[in-house]
């Protein structure tokens, strides 16, 4: 009795649902999706600045600089920033500068510091693209291509500042011939964005491969900081003002973890720093408008993923309601919009609005177990409908004011990265002979 029950109330169910589903009128459109930007293959190959800061590098600079001249994509060029070693670190950059003529060596004068070398090899970079290697870390074979290739498809997208992919850590006397075995393992890699970094550091130095131009007009590395976190803070200045960092496939490279690291040597410095990038992630910015793509990443991270809550709520509930009215009622009732709160354009992108407007339409039908019995065609409906109403809640979600800010002693003011910018851009414009 009890089967044949369920058996009832499963074909009443199914038979409710289709009914409901065949009265929903949508639009006639064959994109109902929300849209992909577009991209655009480069006709020819984008060049390659490697920026690799060296002082008293003599350990392991000459594997490092192996590592590059290894790289199965030939259009870089190397610029070692010699800051002021008195070991062999000039000589075994020299050696290399004589083997291969896409090595460069800089001289600094005097010790200025891990960022003040980083800068003077952007500076110094003729190429669109630029990277930074460590001298003490390894890039792997494929490094380079993997992440052109990514930078390549996105060039046409102003939102992509850079590719990115993961460098595993690895002991601190790892011999050469091992790289490639290490760098094997699987460590998976996404789309960054300001608020799905959370405001932590989404990876270290030598993991992305950026917009050259980017990095100096938004002042390139911070000179003042000595204690560590001067590529976190970098990286997030370029979130803040709206950029993504791709995911490129497999690692980047190999990390060591070597005894005499700034961070094992002076942790607490490092922990200080990372309390005021945390602090400035969860504090309003003023950021530079003509390098924002997206004003909404000036928003408190809290409040960036607050709205991925209230969005999640919203979908839900628009699915119910747009089944329950039989497609009468969009997401477009006031309750929505005082529910629902600013998001940045890469949130919308990566957060799966239709997944959670499916769940509400279930819900909407009454559906429950009986979902397993849906046609392939009902199917298909209820992921058109679900498309639908993602796109009008994107819709609604940038059409929401962002609320204005109130300036105190504790907004970030970027603004002031326009003074260091100005002296990270080269003199005059060099042709880059790579093509």
């Amino acid at each position: 009795m009890g089967l044949l029950i369920f058996k009832s109330d499963t074909k009443r169910t199914i038979a409710d649902a289709k009914k409901i589903l065949s009265d929903i009128q949508l639009p006639d459109s064959d994109n109902l999706g929300i849209c992909d930007i577009g991209t655009s293959d480069l006709s020819s190959d984008l060049s390659v600045g490697i920026v690799v800061p060296a002082f008293q590098a003599e350990e392991f600079l000459d594997d490092c600089l192996k590592s590059i001249a290894k790289q199965s994509y030939s259009q870089w060029r190397c610029y070692i920033v010699d800051d002021a070693s008195t070991d062999r670190t000039s000589e075994i950059a020299s050696n290399w500068v004589n083997y291969d003529n896409r090595f460069h060596l800089i001289h600094h004068s005097e010790n200025s510091g891990l960022s003040s070398a980083r800068n003077t090899g952007l500076r110094e970079t003729i190429e669109p693209l630029v990277t930074f290697l460590d001298a003490d870390d390894v890039l792997l074979a494929k490094s380079l291509q993997k992440r052109v290739a990514v930078m390549r498809k996105h060039w046409d997208d102003r939102h992509v500042a850079g590719a990115w992919a993961p460098t595993p850590q690895v002991p601190e006397g790892i011999p050469f011939k091992f790289i490639e075995i290490y760098g094997k393992r699987r460590v998976a890699s996404e789309v960054v964005d300001f608020a799905s970094s959370l405001g932590e550091c989404p990876f270290n130095a030598h993991a992305g491969l950026f917009r050259a131009e980017l990095l100096r007009a938004i002042g390139g590395f911070d000179e003042s900081m000595k204690k560590g976190a001067e590529d976190w803070d970098l990286w997030q200045r370029v979130l803040r003002h709206g950029y993504t960092f791709r995911p490129a496939s497999g690692n980047s490279g190999l990390y060591r973890q070597r005894k005499k690291s700034m961070v094992r040597n002076d942790s607490i410095g490092h922990l200080n720093e990372a309390d005021v990038l945390m602090s400035n992630a969860s504090s309003f910015a003023l950021v530079i408008n003509d390098l924002c793509v997206d004003p909404r990443a000036a928003l408190p991270v809290e409040e960036l993923s607050n709205a991925e809550v209230r969005l999640k709520r919203a979908a839900t509930f628009a699915g119910i309601n747009y089944v329950s009215s039989r497609g009468l009622v969009l997401p477009t009732d006031k309750a929505f919009s005082d529910l629902l709160r600013p998001m940045t354009v890469a949130q919308l992108d990566r957060f799966n609005t239709g997944r959670w407007v499916t769940a509400g339409i279930r819900r909407g039908l009454g559906l429950g177990y009986a979902r397993a019995f849906l046609s392939s065609d009902d199917e298909e409906r209820i992921s058109r409908i679900s498309k639908y109403i993602a796109e009008i809640l994107h819709d609604v979600v940038l059409a929401l004011p962002v609320r204005s800010l109130e300036v105190d002693k504790k907004t970030v003011d970027y603004d002031p990265c326009r003074v260091r910018a100005a002296h990270l851009f080269p003199a005059t414009k060099t042709t880059d002979p790579l093509g």
